[in-house]
């Protein structure tokens, strides 16, 4: 059954940068309109752009709710010292308002039987700049931590905007605990909206919020 999801247009698995399309519902353009943005990741990891060359994303056919024809966003850090690499959502900069707060989340997937151990992470960055320029970065927040390995588990937590927050980034990060070898984790249906989330979004994204947090419900629940 098909996830009762807006989609801005959706994108193939293959689809080009620069293509007018977007894995992810995002209502975050008007001008003081409520951020809202989550991604299932059903067939693309379009927009995302990981800072390290050997830690890299790439779509996989690994779902949260073992869905055909939807998936997840795949990390795999390969890198020679024990070290992270930030995956960011490169495609949207959300307005934000100082002071405010916000919850960012996603399910996430380590799976067991790999030579390495982690940490994967989803965070927050915040700018002064409604442009979300890197010569105006503010503060770097993290939302959470998922460190258990071989079981989907979801979390989401509130983040306050810092003292002259204008725009906010949301990202993906994979630290592995030790040098060389590989690591890997899925990450599904990443969140990022106003708390209380649903308060003040329309009605197809709090339906979608909903509907997230009804399958997550029937899950592990949270955290």
């Amino acid at each position: 059954m098909a996830r009762p999801l807006l989609s801005l247009e959706p994108c193939a698995s293959n689809a080009p940068v620069g293509s007018s399309c977007s894995s992810g519902l995002s209502r975050s353009r008007a001008r003081g309109a409520e951020p809202f943005f989550l991604d299932p990741f059903d067939t693309s990891v379009f927009g995302y752009l990981s800072t390290v060359g050997n830690v890299t994303i790439s779509w996989s056919d690994v779902d949260v709710d073992d869905e055909q024809g939807s998936g997840s966003a795949l990390l795999v850090n390969t890198r020679s010292d024990a070290a992270s690499g930030p995956v960011n959502r490169v495609l949207d900069c959300f307005p934000v308002e100082a002071g405010t707060a916000y919850t960012a989340g996603a399910s996430i997937l380590i799976p067991g039987g790999q030579d390495r151990t982690g940490v994967a992470q989803v965070f927050v960055s915040w700018y002064a700049s409604g442009a979300c320029s890197n010569v105006t970065l503010l503060s770097y927040g993290r939302s959470f931590e998922i460190r258990d390995a071989g079981s989907w588990e979801r979390s989401e937590e509130p983040l306050t905007a810092p003292l002259g927050a204008l725009g906010a980034r949301v990202g993906m990060t994979l630290f592995k605990n030790e040098a060389f070898g590989t690591l890997s984790a899925h990450f599904d249906d990443l969140l990022f909206a106003p708390e209380p989330a649903g308060s003040a979004l329309g009605t197809a994204a709090a339906l979608a919020l909903a509907a997230l947090r009804h399958r997550r419900g029937r899950r592990a629940g949270p955290r």
